[in-house]
């Protein structure tokens, strides 16, 4: 990696040409500019200089796959040597090199400076982490990076697939809800960095704006029903509430699109974690009054979970500078709500098998006993008529 770019910006719609003779450019120190949902267009001005005596190949990574459209300008010597569109609102054949993540190659002319203008389009916040990259140090970075991730998506996948293997042999809903989890985590995982839009519809982008705000009241929603199969039947003050509110959230999922992008954005965030929370405080409602542990695995998924909508959230809006790309909270607030569910579910079958096992053993020695009894019966009968 050769740099984190210090970079200026300006949060206004402007033209080209007055972007070039704009002075009210503002420095950004933390090489990640996040305006939160504020604006919705921003341009960035770069400079970038090659002291080698060769011209320097480099890539430019934006490093948020979820940009609308990102328009980048390259000048030297005042002439504009390089000009390209990419973004997820623009199909993948637009893109120099055919990749989930907005990448663009640039090559630095020998011993002088040249400047980069990016104007940024985005509906959900304007979030734009920029980094340099030489196209070893990158292959080495992504390699590494699609390790983890991949066996991170293959192991929640396998996870869901298994569900729904159990499910198909016991006939046991509670596993079909928590594969849907799992398979909604999945999709959820596979869009926010990018993948969907690679591999499921590279020629329809408009999809993947589609996709996110879906799977995560989606994944919400399932919370529900998949607690209604391992809870008791304790009656909660806010059962009534809740019900009504998880209902409403399903059926938002499909007339939510009537609305402008930003509202589905904000909608879709606030909305899921407001239903989280509702989750949350049903779920320990249930263990104070029979504590289980399927219960409190299917907490532990419900917290993570909603902090992970809580850290989504906080990026989304830039109520605090936490750094997008942050892979280890992200991947493992995934793991370990995959691996909660599963927990929650598997023991649940097991109680239940157990408790069938228990009481068939008690159906047997029952049956003993009566047997017992009855040739005890049937002896003294005997033994009376011998007697006569």
């Amino acid at each position: 990696k050769l740099q984190d770019i210090p970079f200026e910006y300006i949060g206004e719609p402007l033209t080209l040409k007055q972007a070039q003779i704009a002075t009210r450019w503002q420095p950004i120190n933390n090489k990640i500019l996040n305006l939160g949902m504020s604006e919705k267009v921003a341009w960035l001005r770069v400079n970038l200089t090659n002291q080698e005596p060769l011209e320097l190949p480099i890539i430019l990574s934006i490093d948020n796959p979820l940009l609308d459209k990102v328009s980048v300008y390259q000048y030297h010597n005042n002439d504009i040597v390089l000009f390209k569109e990419i973004g997820d609102a623009l199909p993948l054949q637009n893109r120099q090199i055919k990749n989930e993540s907005l990448l663009v190659k640039l090559i630095l002319p020998a011993k002088s400076t040249s400047a980069l203008l990016l104007r940024i389009e985005n509906e959900a916040g304007l979030r734009a982490p920029l980094s340099l990259w030489q196209s070893d140090e990158y292959l080495k970075y992504k390699s590494k990076f699609n390790l983890l991730y991949g066996l991170l998506a293959g192991f929640i996948l396998s996870l869901a697939l298994t569900c729904f293997v159990l499910f198909a042999f016991s006939r046991k809903h509670y596993f079909a809800l928590s594969g849907a989890i799992l398979l909604t985590l999945w999709f959820l995982l596979i869009y926010l960095y990018g993948f969907g839009y690679r591999y499921f519809h590279p020629s329809l982008p408009s999809l993947q704006q589609v996709a996110i705000p879906s799977l995560l009241l989606l994944a919400c929603y399932l919370f529900k029903p998949l607690l209604e199969k391992l809870k008791s039947e304790l009656k909660t003050p806010i059962d009534i509430p809740y019900t009504w509110c998880n209902n409403l959230l399903f059926i938002s999922i499909f007339v939510m699109w009537l609305l402008p992008t930003s509202i589905i954005i904000i909608y879709s965030l606030v909305a899921s974690m407001l239903i989280m929370l509702m989750n949350i405080a049903v779920i320990i409602m249930n263990i104070r009054y029979t504590r289980s542990q399927p219960l409190s695995g299917l907490l532990v998924g419900a917290i993570i979970y909603c902090a992970f909508l809580v850290y989504i959230n906080i990026v989304v809006f830039s109520v605090f500078d936490f750094d997008s790309r942050n892979l280890p909270f992200m991947f493992g607030s995934f793991l370990i709500c995959a691996l909660s569910l599963s927990f929650a579910t598997i023991k649940h079958f097991l109680i239940e098998r157990d408790a069938q096992v228990a009481a068939q053993h008690a159906k047997i020695a029952q049956s003993e006993a009566q047997d017992q009894l009855l040739q005890e019966r049937l002896d003294l009968q005997e033994q009376a008529r011998l007697a006569l």
